[in-house]
């Protein structure tokens, strides 16, 4: 069931309360997502938003220490509004999550499984997206690149555009990522995309993944700007990140 908006409100949050979707800005609960713990998620939809329309999907994850506001916090609304309002980048959906154990070892927690097998079912179910690969993107900051690394290059065939904005580190062996590419051999490269500041502290080990992608001549971009590891770089680099996601997606 198509969830129903009061307005055409462009950022729509969702509280998973008691295994319910509830929210103060929807008319309908719309469907149970089946979370052991409340999982709140923001979604932006664009400007003219027509439910009759099969949107490209961008999810962006936050990072550690940070919650689902931390992309509205850095002007993701007000850039993406005004980059659809000038003709630069087609309208797309972004959904948002938070992961509220995020100091939580990755190889211990569920958020993954949440993703895969609740959040992405429920937005495909509720909202206007096209489901092809090309149309799918996932992308994240610091932790949330890493948790974007893990469950893109996990799931090859379902994410055809990945971002990763101030990397932790790499989560993937070369002779794993040699396993992944042998295995997806039938499908078309992901778009991938890689950023770092110049002054941030985990610089070697962004530079260690884009050095195991070039060996693999796995197609990817990657830039060193000024910065640090904080807001003030992400937000410096927002609508630099947001119009490479809107030109990578593809609706097919």
């Amino acid at each position: 069931m198509m969830i129903r908006f009061k307005s055409w409100l462009l950022i729509l949050a969702l509280f998973v309360i008691h295994a319910t979707i509830s929210s103060a800005q929807s008319e309908t609960a719309g469907r149970i997502l089946n979370f052991d713990d409340p999982m709140v998620i923001k979604v932006y939809l664009p400007p003219d938003f027509d439910e009759n329309q099969a949107y490209p999907t961008l999810y962006l994850l936050h990072g550690q220490s940070q919650d689902a506001n931390l992309w509205i916090r850095l002007g993701l609304q007000e850039t993406l509004d005004e980059l659809i309002a000038d003709g630069r980048v087609k309208p797309l959906i972004v959904v948002m999550p938070q992961e509220n154990n995020y100091l939580q070892d990755v190889e211990k927690s569920d958020f993954e499984k949440k993703f895969l097998d609740e959040l992405i079912p429920f937005i495909e179910e509720n909202f206007p997206v096209a489901k092809e690969r090309p149309a799918r993107a996932i992308g994240g900051i610091s932790r949330g690149a890493f948790w974007s690394q893990i469950i893109a290059l996990k799931n090859y065939q379902l994410f055809g555009v990945l971002g990763q904005h101030s990397l932790l580190t790499a989560y993937f062996s070369t002779s794993s990522l040699v396993k992944i590419l042998r295995d997806i051999a039938y499908l078309p490269p992901m778009k991938i995309r890689i950023d770092i500041g110049n002054e941030d502290y985990y610089i070697e080990e962004e530079v260690v993944f884009a050095d195991q992608l070039q060996r693999l001549k796995m197609p990817h971009v990657f830039i060193i700007n000024e910065g640090k590891h904080d807001e003030a770089y992400w937000r410096r680099n927002l609508r630099d990140y947001l119009i490479w996601y809107a030109d990578a997606l593809e609706v097919q």
